[in-house]
């Protein structure tokens, strides 16, 4: 009999451990909206976002960039998130970061992970998805574009 209640005791016990956050909860991340670009001289951008997501797995936004319109079904297949760091998403945030008031611009100079400078006079479009640090993404934000210049 003991051994029945051990073997019950340790199951209680294991079911009790994990990360208490549901699968469709680490699986759905709110979509960012009002993401827009500023080509800036010496063929850069100020891509500007604000951090509005609040899930407890939200770790930050990848960006996408591509010389042509990206489709939501392009996000995840054929335009690879940019990775200046070696990791992922592009920009790390958290959910404490959450600001709908004031913006985050970040500067970025390069166009891929190949370290590619941009173009001049060539039209770039730009994404963000929110990742989670599971891997997960959101769909994608509004897409915004602009012109690269010297």
């Amino acid at each position: 009999m003991k051994k029945k209640y051990k073997i019950l005791f340790l199951f209680l016990i294991l079911l009790q451990c994990g990360n208490n956050i549901p699968y469709s909860k680490e699986t759905l991340l709110k979509r960012p909206v009002g993401v827009s670009i500023v080509a800036k001289s010496g063929l850069a951008f100020d891509l500007s976002y604000h951090v509005q997501n609040e899930e407890d797995t939200f770790d930050g936004y990848n960006v996408y960039i591509s010389r042509d319109s990206i489709s939501d079904s392009e996000i995840e297949t054929l335009v690879p998130a940019l990775n200046l760091s070696g990791s992922l998403p592009t920009f790390q945030h958290s959910k404490d970061e959450v600001d709908f008031v004031n913006s985050v611009t970040q500067n970025i100079a390069l166009y891929s992970d190949s370290i590619t400078n941009f173009e001049n006079g060539v039209t770039y479009f730009f994404r963000i998805a929110a990742h989670s640090r599971y891997g997960y993404l959101s769909k994608a934000s509004n897409e915004v574009s602009a012109a690269a210049f010297e």
